[in-house]
């Protein structure tokens, strides 16, 4: 089963693809791992935009059982809490656009 897991930001995501299930003992193999960076500068929704595009062509190039997101905390500033909890919904399956 290949998972893709993803640490979500509006300037700079973290993801990674890994399979597991293949019979051999261990955490499974790494299929690939890397950072999206995103324009810092440009307006939130452009960003939430090309981190969603970037998150479908990964799901559609592995094609993952499970996508594993993190959770975003609250600590002083609920302002980036509450961004953060738009980076994670971009990170999100999409739905089926050809149903």
């Amino acid at each position: 089963m290949r998972v893709l897991g993803v640490d979500p930001g509006t300037s700079v995501t973290g993801y990674g693809v890994i399979e597991t299930g293949n019979g051999a003992s261990g955490l499974g193999r790494l299929v690939e791992c890397g950072v999206i960076r995103l324009a810092g500068r440009s307006p939130l929704p452009q960003r939430l935009r090309a981190l969603h595009e970037y998150i479908t062509e990964l799901i559609t190039r592995h094609h993952p059982g499970i996508l594993a997101l993190e959770n975003a905390f609250y600590h002083k500033n609920v302002h980036t809490t509450l961004v953060l909890g738009h980076a994670g919904s971009c990170s999100s399956p999409p739905s089926r656009e050809d149903s």
